[in-house]
């Protein structure tokens, strides 16, 4: 296998331009030797994701406060970790358990009576190691006088 790519299943949705091949209804990217680190089990970093959520609900008024309470509540009781910031909310954890967590704060405010709610989701995975946004903070911090 010297230099030979290493065949990994992932979900469809990942592989839109990369080199793919269809393997019983997932696509396989390759990979080549040394991308993941081998004390990274593939199960780790195929479903580990953190996102950044920004919710706006639109007909709502100006402020935007109950609204974001009301997703916080749904996001501490989905026990994933997270932090609120000033735009948005940073999310990690396992990618069913994510999504799932933003799917409930869209329910919960549609409950609510909101009609329209505006998303925008950044979506972050790394293969290579298990960083978490805390982390990353942090490696920024260390690098500033």
């Amino acid at each position: 296998m010297n230099g030979a790519p290493s065949v990994i299943p992932v979900p469809a949705f990942w592989n839109r331009e990369a080199e793919s091949c269809s393997l019983t209804g997932l696509s396989a990217l390759a990979l080549w030797p040394g991308v993941v680190q081998p004390w990274l089990k593939v199960a780790d970093w195929l479903v580990r994701v953190s996102i950044d959520l920004c919710l706006v609900p639109l007909g709502v008024g100006v402020s935007l406060g109950p609204s974001i309470a009301l997703c916080q509540e749904v996001i501490k009781a989905s026990g994933l970790d997270h932090q609120l910031g000033p735009d948005g909310t940073a999310i990690e954890g396992e990618w069913d358990d994510v999504f799932a967590c933003v799917k409930a704060c869209h329910k919960r405010l549609h409950q609510e009576g909101v009609q329209r709610i505006h998303a925008t989701v950044r979506v972050n995975t790394r293969i290579d190691r298990v960083q978490s946004f805390r982390d990353k903070v942090g490696s920024v911090n260390r690098l500033m006088p």
